[in-house]
């Protein structure tokens, strides 16, 4: 197996993003629904799915960094970064609703399943981000 550059900067600017997320957490637990906040908070959590669905991507595209054939499927991936800026959005739009726009997240899985099924995808790939 050979290490590609890309996948290599994805993979440490993802562990970045998990290092950096206990600091929104705890602003959650004094600032509680501050703007900033949620953005910092949710918008950590978006950015990395997005990286988890990059590095599916880039993956997926060199058969030489894989030890399959089998493809890493990065749509459960970037159904996730779709729920959480949908729920930033929501959280945003209507401060009242706090944090609760983000168990929009229970649906990705649901929803990626009825795509998949309408796309005819017949065998279970490599799921990253679920």
């Amino acid at each position: 197996m050979v290490q590609d550059p890309l996948v290599t900067r994805l993979l440490l600017a993802w562990t970045l993003t998990i290092v950096v997320l206990p600091f929104p957490t705890a602003l959650v637990a004094e600032a509680g629904d501050d703007p900033a906040t949620k953005v910092f908070y949710i918008g950590t959590m978006a950015v990395s799915s997005s990286l988890l669905a990059l590095m599916a991507w880039a993956v997926g595209r060199d058969r030489s960094i894989r030890d399959t054939d089998e493809r890493p499927d990065p749509v459960a991936a970037v159904a996730a970064v779709i729920g959480f800026v949908l729920a930033l959005a929501i959280s945003l739009t209507f401060p009242a609703t706090g944090y609760y726009p983000l168990l929009l997240l229970l649906l990705t899985d649901p929803i990626t399943h009825v795509l998949r099924q309408g796309r005819g995808v017949g065998r279970r790939s490599a799921h990253m981000g679920e």
